[in-house]
């Protein structure tokens, strides 16, 4: 069991978590500015009977 590989294998483990965790924050402002837009509709009226 190589050090060198470890690392590589540790810092690959770190990359996707990090990866991953940018999808999750970017998933969640992409729900944030629907929600916002759900909001913007239901302000002027327009979003009525669609639900």
């Amino acid at each position: 069991w190589d050090r060198m590989e470890w690392n590589r294998m540790e810092w690959n483990r770190m990359e996707w978590n990090r990866m991953e965790w940018n999808r999750m924050e970017w998933n969640r402002m992409e729900w944030n500015r629907m929600e916002w837009n759900r909001m913007e509709w239901n302000r002027w009226g327009e979003w009525d009977g669609m639900e």
